[in-house]
């Protein structure tokens, strides 16, 4: 992905971070605005803070919040080898920085820019320049400080519709696969957007079916895809083992089903539950969610019988 034009879907969020960068285009030395983007996994948030600093000529500095557990180790992370000309912290996975470090950046996001990260008694404080500045990637927006998102451009990601997931597997099969279109035909390309739930599993999709194509010495046909599918357990709508497994135990009980009964009988923690099972199925409206428990919806019934 090179520019803008390339980038499937969000064309409204597209116009919006244009606009948010405008003023620093072809300006080393102006500041931008801190900006959080929120929305779904494996959706391009990575991509677009990529394409920001190509466009700009500004260092990109990735940091995944999941392995920053420490206010020094993210001190170091970002005051380490600072540019002149000017660097985009990008925070990815941001709901995962402890709130000591969040309350750390609030001078971070206001000018003078002023990283504070306290050990015990003791307080360090790191100028940083001011066309410094930090994208937030998040998909639970909750989970960041209310004082820290206050100060934040708030960019939001749409899911992307089936057409959208379309144009994303023709391209990738043509630039990645080098197949020509001529090769793969409208009905495999559908299914294989249909299943998909993001640009991420997009990839990994066809990747895994480009490998068993191969593995058969076989054109991109109709059967491939369904027989890789099959082997990566994901049916027509895009359900993995897991959400048919839970699916299977709320269709056994009459009676609302309670997150803990869930998490022991699906042997996962109740965090994993609601926030990697759960919201699929929510979206898809295979069940619903009440204050008692969760249930199973008829279309979610059907959805079962199907695999």
């Amino acid at each position: 992905m090179e520019t803008f034009e390339d980038f499937v879907g969000n064309k409204q969020t597209i116009e919006l971070v244009k606009l948010l960068i405008h003023d620093a285009d072809g300006n080393n030395s102006a500041p931008l605005p801190d900006m959080a983007f929120l929305g779904p996994a494996g959706h391009g948030k990575t991509s677009l803070a990529r394409l920001v600093a190509k466009r700009l000529g500004r260092k990109l500095i990735e940091i995944n919040a999941t392995v920053v557990k420490d206010p020094f180790i993210f001190r170091t992370l970002v005051t380490d080898d600072t540019p002149e000309e000017g660097a985009i912290i990008f925070v990815d996975e941001c709901h995962a920085l402890k709130k000591a470090i969040q309350t750390n950046l609030l001078s971070a996001t206001e000018f003078p820019r002023v990283l504070h990260s306290q050990l015990k008694t003791e307080t360090y404080s790191d100028p940083l320049p001011d066309n410094f500045s930090f994208i937030f990637a998040t998909t639970k927006r909750s989970y960041i400080i209310s004082e820290l998102y206050s100060r934040l451009r708030v960019v939001e990601f749409d899911e992307y519709s089936v057409d959208e997931k379309c144009n994303i597997v023709i391209g990738y099969l043509r630039m990645k696969h080098k197949l020509s279109k001529d090769r793969f035909d409208v009905d495999c390309v559908i299914d294989i957007a249909a299943r998909s739930r993001s640009a991420r599993a997009v990839v990994r999709n066809c990747d895994t079916i480009m490998q068993n194509m191969r593995r058969t010495d076989e054109a991109l046909t109709k059967g491939i895809v369904d027989a890789t599918f099959r082997i990566l357990g994901i049916d027509k709508f895009g359900m993995t083992k897991l959400d048919r497994k839970m699916l299977n135990y709320l269709s056994k009980r009459k009676a609302p089903v309670g997150l803990d009964t869930l998490s022991v009988l699906m042997q996962m923690p109740k965090n994993d539950v609601q926030g990697e099972v759960e919201p699929y199925l929510l979206r898809k409206g295979f069940m619903n969610r009440h204050s008692s428990g969760r249930v199973i919806t008829k279309e979610g019934r059907e959805a079962i019988k199907a695999w």
